[in-house]
């Protein structure tokens, strides 16, 4: 009875106290969950991305250089260099907003080719079609190139067309960027029965407009039989 009564007054002493530890405990989760959560939830780092065409560029952040890609910078204003040779270049400011990923996407015009200089490359290609989606100007020059390159799906074509002095022959358009000779994304070769230069390319502008093309968008190769 003495045994029982000792441990019934331990209990009701010590029950408060263990009442408190555990409540202390409790909340110490609770307050470590809510840290982690919100560290998880929100950017750790102030991020600026560059999106640039052409690839080649020499990228400088403050002078420092710089690459197409994802840089952890400190929040605040930032000059941007882009230059490449055959291009103009272009500087630009930006203001880095903390804790955020901010954005810098831009392209330089050819001097000799302008934007058309890009379709020699995909991944220049692709640079530009994520500038286009806030430039109407690359947006315009995407949607053309897009009817330009939906040529190739549909090739080779064939025509048939009469030379006087020769009679029938056939005219065929292949798809030529597989061809060594091709430096461009949009290649074709013409093949056909030349009479002489000029009537053969009227024929080969003819047939190509007949299906909503132009020759002149296109690097082309000859082929005569």
């Amino acid at each position: 009875m003495r045994v029982r009564g000792l441990l019934e007054w331990a209990v009701g002493h010590f029950k408060p106290v263990m009442i408190g530890i555990w409540a202390a405990t409790g909340l110490c989760l609770v307050v470590s969950a809510v840290f982690i959560i919100s560290n998880n939830s929100s950017p750790r780092q102030t991020v600026l991305d560059i999106n640039v065409a052409p690839t080649i560029a020499d990228i400088k952040i403050d002078g420092m250089a710089a690459r197409n890609g994802s840089h952890v910078v400190e929040p605040g204003k930032h000059l941007i260099e882009i230059s490449a040779e055959g291009f103009e270049s272009k500087s630009l400011e930006v203001d880095v907003v903390r804790d955020e990923t901010n954005s810098v996407a831009e392209y330089l015009e050819n001097n000799e080719e302008g934007i058309s200089y890009y379709t020699r490359s995909k991944a220049d290609m692709d640079v530009l079609r994520s500038i286009a989606k806030t430039n109407d100007d690359v947006k315009d020059f995407i949607a053309e190139y897009d009817h330009k390159i939906s040529i190739f799906p549909n090739l080779p074509m064939k025509e048939d067309y009469y030379i006087s002095g020769v009679g029938y022959t056939t005219m065929e358009i292949k798809d030529a960027r597989n061809d060594r000779r091709c430096g461009s994304t949009l290649c074709i070769k013409v093949v056909g029965f030349k009479s002489d230069e000029s009537s053969f390319n009227r024929q080969a502008v003819k047939m190509l407009s007949s299906r909503g093309y132009k020759l002149t968008d296109y690097e082309v190769y000859y082929e005569y039989r």
